[in-house]
C-alpha cells in the first residue's frame, strides 16, 4: 500500500506549477512525456482554481476523459470521509487526480499485454490525514509479465534509434514511479534496460531500407507526406488503436494516402515496424479501424492539421 501524508510540505508552489505547465505546453515535446510532466505537477497543487483549470486542460486528451468522469463526485467522497477543510480537500483531490492520471498512462502502455480481468482497480482510502492507495499492486502485475514482452518487441524494431527511444521512454516511466513513491522498486529493471540501450547495434541494412522506401511510395501520394506521418507517430500516438484509426481515416479523407483497405494498411504498418504484433491483433480483432467520427477529438484534429499543414 502506498501512502501520501496530507501535511507534507509541497515541493513546488502553485505559481511555479502554473508557470511550468504553461512552459511545457509551449514546447514541442513528445505527447506522453508532456502528459507525464503535467500529471506529476498536479500532485503538488494546493489552489482550487489552478486545480480546476488544469483538470479542464487535461480533459481535452482522450486518454484522461474516462478518469475525469469517474472522479466527478470526488468532493462528495471526501466529505463522506469527514474532510471538511477546503485546503485539505484540494490537496487530496490533486493527489488523487495525479495518481489516477499516472496510472492511466502506465496502463495505456502495458494493457495490451494484460488481460482486463488481471488489472486491479486503483483504490483510495483517506485515513488519519493520510491518503492510502494501491498503485504498488498494479506495478507488481506489470513487473511480473509484460516487461519481458515489451523488451523483446522493442528489440524487434528495425532501427537502432527507435529501439533507443522506446527504451528511454520505458526507463523514464519506471523512474517516475519510483520517484513519485520514494521507492527503488524498478531499479533492477532500469539498470537492465539502460545496459541494453547503451549497447545497441544497428539492426537494419540498406536492402531493407530500399524495400521500406519502395513500399512507402506505394502508400503515400506525396513524398513529403511520409515525413509528416513519421513526425505524427513520434509525437501523437498515445492510445494506439484510436490514434491510428483517426490518422488512417484523416489521411484517406485528405487524399494523403491511396485508397487502401483497413487490413492492408494494418499489415503495411506492421511489416514496416510501425506497430507491434499486439496492436496489429487488436486492430484485426476490432474488424479494422474506427470511423473518423468515432475516433475524432479536437486534440487529434489540431495535431493532424498542424503536422500536415492543413
Amino acid at each position: 500500500m502506498n501512502i501520501i501524508y496530507i501535511d507534507s510540505k509541497p515541493i513546488f508552489s502553485n505559481e511555479e506549477i502554473h508557470i511550468t505547465i504553461k512552459y511545457i505546453l509551449k514546447n514541442e515535446v513528445n505527447s506522453i512525456d508532456k502528459l507525464q510532466l503535467i500529471v506529476k505537477l498536479v500532485r503538488y497543487i494546493s489552489d482550487e482554481k489552478l486545480l480546476k483549470n488544469t483538470i479542464e486542460l487535461l480533459n481535452i486528451y482522450p486518454i484522461f476523459q474516462e478518469t475525469i468522469d469517474k472522479l466527478m463526485d470526488l468532493d462528495k467522497y471526501l466529505e463522506s470521509q469527514l474532510i471538511k477543510d477546503e485546503s485539505d480537500k484540494t490537496i487530496l483531490k490533486a493527489s488523487i487526480y495525479s495518481i489516477s492520471f499516472f496510472c492511466r498512462i502506465l496502463l495505456n502502455q502495458f494493457e495490451m499485454y494484460l488481460k482486463n480481468s488481471q488489472i486491479p482497480e486503483l483504490k483510495f482510502n483517506v485515513n488519519n490525514r493520510t491518503l492510502e492507495y494501491n498503485l504498488t499492486e498494479i506495478t507488481d502485475l506489470i513487473k511480473k509479465r509484460p516487461i519481458g514482452i515489451v523488451r523483446d518487441e522493442i528489440l524487434d524494431l528495425p532501427k537502432t534509434k527507435d529501439q533507443e527511444l522506446e527504451f528511454k521512454k520505458l526507463i523514464q516511466s519506471f523512474e517516475l514511479i519510483d520517484y513519485d513513491n520514494s521507492t527503488e522498486y524498478f531499479q533492477k529493471e532500469i539498470k537492465h534496460f539502460e545496459s541494453i540501450k547503451n549497447n545497441l547495434t544497428p539492426t537494419i541494412n540498406s536492402e531493407q531500407s530500399d524495400i521500406s522506401r519502395s513500399l512507402t511510395k506505394n502508400i503515400f501520394n506525396e513524398d513529403v507526406s511520409i515525413e509528416n506521418f513519421n513526425d505524427y507517430l513520434k509525437l501523437h500516438i498515445v492510445e494506439p488503436y484510436v490514434d491510428y484509426s483517426y490518422l488512417f481515416q484523416r489521411m484517406l479523407d485528405e487524399n494523403i494516402i491511396v485508397k487502401i483497405k483497413h487490413l492492408e494498411f494494418t499489415n503495411w504498418l506492421h511489416d514496416n515496424h510501425y506497430i507491434s504484433e499486439n496492436i496489429k491483433d487488436l486492430i484485426i480483432k476490432n474488424n479494422g479501424f474506427r470511423s473518423l467520427k468515432k475516433s475524432f477529438s479536437s486534440q487529434r484534429e489540431n495535431n493532424f492539421n498542424n503536422l500536415f499543414n492543413l
